[in-house]
């Protein structure tokens, strides 16, 4: 038995949730003569501790199957085997339908219809990964009225009805979402469609119409540029038309991610729209309110926000922590780093071998049925995201309680191969 003792030189409450539980633990026999763990990727680098170890692997198919591991400490798993293999949404519903896979982790939504009425079962998580509109802080819209206005004369109901019908909510304004431990009890402001209040905003900035009803600034119209790429291209044109209704003339460029970030890097947008994660620990926000990348807020150090996301790091406990939180939040929705628009769902599809689904649930914690939504054909109804399924073969009926088993499933599902 050895101890390990670590010295930091601050406080950090999140330090063993948010680093320790990324850094696996690398046995000193596989990895001691290794001066690059990064570029480690021979068949030995495939180690761990799971119900499951790595048998064979094809690169150029995207194929892994997993074997059993006999003598687990916590018992043997139901399954033999396991096959995942990577493919579009087209071949993995034929490749379901023909009893070839039993499970689809993760399908397209306007894929899902076929599933349903192909007779399989299907369950939804929201994901966490929220659509948002960032805004230029250095550009039109460097005070808070501005971006307050945008988010009045955005209709996000009517976002979800045309671009997510039925596969997603709408997002918590405040930065993290329902069923994260973190998110507060308190109200955050909704900004429900208000056209109203989002003129008289603009009109106190300085901001005027013209006799057409275009939004003009110095005598000048305003057109505003946003900027996305090509997985969002349905909820952009939503807002871009929303806006021009509103009296803005808008330039909506669809381009490759490459091209997003340059331009992003270079100031040249007014608006972006992209996804990006609220999960894990809140240590991470710093870089994700005022950090630099195309899909980060870039929002300047707010002296408030920041005191409060390095207050709540020191926290000596859950409750002040929380309590830390919660003040951020309202400083949020607020300022509008981003406005926070909608949470699409994650959606598994399984067919009858499998017994009980697995999917990540509220606050990136993954949970039982019972904790989330499932459609079984002929009970209920509704959906799903995410571009690429992963199909997952199983050889013997999976069983609600084999819990080491679900545990492979997981970290699966969730690409860490490493280990099972």
């Amino acid at each position: 038995m050895h101890d390990l003792r670590i010295h930091i030189k601050r406080a950090e409450y999140g330090l063993v949730e948010g680093l320790f539980s990324a850094i696996p633990i690398l046995p000193r026999h596989i990895y001691e003569g290794v001066k690059d763990p990064f570029r480690f990727a021979t068949p030995e680098a495939a180690v761990g501790s799971g119900p499951y170890r790595l048998a064979a692997y094809d690169k150029a198919q995207g194929r892994y199957r997993l074997e059993a591991t006999e003598d687990h400490p916590l018992g043997r798993p139901w399954f033999d085997q396991i096959w995942i293999v990577k493919m579009g949404p087209d071949a993995a519903l034929q490749a379901m339908s023909a009893g070839e896979v039993d499970v689809i982790s993760y399908l397209p939504p306007d894929r899902l219809p076929e599933a349903l009425d192909a007779g399989f079962a299907v369950e939804t998580s929201p994901s966490d990964h929220v659509l948002r509109l960032g805004f230029n802080h250095r550009g039109q819209f460097q005070k808070k009225e501005l971006r307050q206005a945008i988010a009045y004369a955005v209709d996000r109901s009517a976002l979800l009805e045309i671009a997510f019908p039925g596969v997603a909510e709408l997002a918590e304004t405040g930065y993290f979402q329902p069923g994260s431990k973190w998110q507060s009890d308190e109200a955050t402001e909704g900004y429900a469609y208000d056209p109203a209040q989002a003129r008289d905003l603009l009109l106190a900035a300085g901001w005027t119409q013209n006799s057409a009803g275009r939004w003009q600034t110095q005598g000048e119209e305003i057109r505003l540029r946003l900027l996305t790429d090509g997985r969002e291209v349905k909820p952009a044109r939503v807002i871009a038309e929303q806006l021009e209704a509103f009296g803005f003339a808008v330039d909506l460029r669809v381009m490759e991610v490459a091209a997003l970030r340059s331009l992003v890097a270079d100031g040249d947008y007014d608006l972006t729209l992209f996804s990006s994660s609220t999960l894990g620990d809140p240590g991470n926000i710093r870089r994700r309110v005022f950090g630099r990348g195309w899909n980060s807020d870039r929002f300047p150090a707010d002296p408030k926000m920041a005191g409060l996301i390095k207050a709540q790091a020191v926290a000596q406990s859950q409750a002040e922590r929380q309590e830390i939180l919660a003040r951020f939040q309202q400083l949020y929705a607020e300022n509008l780093p981003s406005y926070m628009l909608v949470n699409p769902l994650m959606a598994t599809v399984f067919n009858d071998k499998l017994s009980a689904p697995f999917m990540p649930g509220r606050g990136g914690h993954w949970h039982s049925v019972s904790a989330s939504q499932i459609y079984i054909p002929g009970v209920n109804r509704w959906t799903m995201p995410p571009p690429r399924c992963w199909i997952t073969r199983c050889r013997r009926r999976l069983q609600a309680q084999d819990r080491q088993l679900l545990g492979g499933l997981r970290a699966l599902s969730a690409g860490s191969f490493c280990g099972y």
